[in-house]
């Protein structure tokens, strides 16, 4: 995501509300992980190893609404 968001704010078309939503995703599926594998362990962490891109995927989809509409807004 932050390569990604690196080559597009070459081109200006990205805002630092981006970079904070790339942040925040990477930031909670490294934390989900080390909860299954640390903190929490149970037999069933491998099964939730693979949801973490799914909810990875579920978050963001909020929140592009989020930083779409504040990027729209910074902008005018």
């Amino acid at each position: 995501m932050s390569a990604a968001l690196i080559f597009f704010q070459r081109k200006g078309v990205v805002s630092v509300h981006w970079h904070v939503v790339a942040g925040i995703i990477s930031i909670g599926g490294t934390l989900f992980l080390a909860d299954i594998f640390y903190w929490h362990p149970d037999a069933q962490g491998a099964i939730s190893v693979l949801m973490v891109p799914m909810l990875q995927g579920i978050v963001f989809s909020l929140y592009f609404a989020v930083a779409w509409s504040v990027s729209r807004r910074a902008r005018t």
